[in-house]
């Protein structure tokens, strides 16, 4: 819902400043569904309430709200379904350009910056548009792919990787009793060919096995992962879920049903951040051998120093400034 007070300051066909404040941005970001807890939902949930909290007023609109989107509207901050009931923005943040078409339509002129997040995924392709100003990528596969899609040389995509909210692993830890544990992080893909090998190795280690899903049919669905995650001995996870844990301070094994990478030293990170601890790292095959090798690597100082280079890096306040310089860049344009 909007305000009348709000509504006053947007004069059809464009979007006016604040006259309280011209540095304040009206923000529109998108995303395809806020049902569940996978990579782009967090992110919207993080920028929404992260810019909300910087004082630019923000809207959302998905095509389905869910779980998490509840989050974003108990802080206050609208979501629609309709774009006919969105404000017109000064920037857009689209993902998932199908999804995000009818709101470029709705406001031809809003210069928009385009993410793509999948390297693969039909949801995630990029298709040329006029309010696109900027495209960019959370990892260096998913650059390749804008600029297959879109004809662009590769320079032009930038690179924006995911950023964490630094405060989620610090909030109190899950009281999990007695006992040594492995944490297995399953977001999208069928975890039981990994989980397998994991549970064997695990009885070797005298070591239980746990799994946490962060998708819509989850066996065990977490609201906090990084907090979660950092009570374990050693956490299994890729992409963003293990970007979370290492920042919490979890030893992680960068790893899915897709193929191994191994245990995340400030090294191994300067290597994988770029590639978002993602397909281009699994390059070995998840073998008995080859994970229990990696698992005997595991050590908790090493895991310490990747948190305080994640922390250094990639914290949310990082990314939220570097998102802004982008929004007036492209807004200037």
């Amino acid at each position: 819902p909007v305000s009348a007070a709000s509504a006053a300051t947007v004069a059809d066909g464009a979007a006016q400043p604040n006259p309280a404040d011209p540095s304040r941005l009206r923000i529109l970001i998108t995303n395809i569904v806020l049902d569940a807890r996978t990579g782009t939902e967090i992110v919207t949930r993080d920028l929404a309430l992260g810019f909300s909290a910087r004082g630019h007023q923000v809207e959302v609109f998905t095509n389905l709200p869910g779980g998490i989107s509840g989050e974003i509207e108990a802080a206050g901050i609208p979501l629609f379904t309709d774009p006919a009931r969105l404000q017109r923005p000064d920037v857009i943040h689209a993902k998932h350009f199908e999804h995000a078409l009818p709101v470029l339509e709705r406001f031809p002129g809003v210069p928009a910056l385009a993410v793509c997040h999948d390297p693969v995924n039909l949801n995630a392709r990029s298709v040329p548009h006029p309010s696109v100003r900027r495209w960019s990528a959370v990892s260096e596969n998913c650059r390749r792919r804008v600029a297959r899609e879109t004809g662009l040389p590769l320079e032009e995509v930038t690179l924006l990787p995911n950023y964490i909210d630094l405060a989620l692993g610090e909030a109190p830890a899950e009281a999990l009793g007695p006992g040594r544990r492995w944490l297995y992080a399953a977001e999208k893909r069928d975890a039981k060919p990994l989980r397998q090998p994991l549970q064997c190795l695990g009885r070797c280690f005298f070591r239980t096995l746990e799994q946490a899903a962060l998708f819509s049919k989850p066996r065990r669905i977490v609201d906090n992962y990084p907090a979660l995650a950092r009570n374990y001995d050693l956490v299994f996870a890729s992409d963003r879920c293990a970007t979370e844990a290492a920042a919490a301070g979890a030893p992680v094994i960068v790893c899915d049903p897709r193929g191994l990478a191994g245990f995340l030293t400030p090294g191994a990170w300067r290597e994988w951040s770029d590639h978002n601890l993602g397909e281009i790292c699994l390059t070995r095959a998840n073998s008995l051998w080859n994970l229990a090798a990696e698992i005997r690597k595991a050590d908790k100082a090493q895991a310490r120093a990747v948190a305080r280079l994640i922390r250094d890096e990639r914290s949310l306040e990082a990314g939220l400034d570097r998102l802004e310089a982008i929004y007036r860049d492209i807004s200037a344009t």
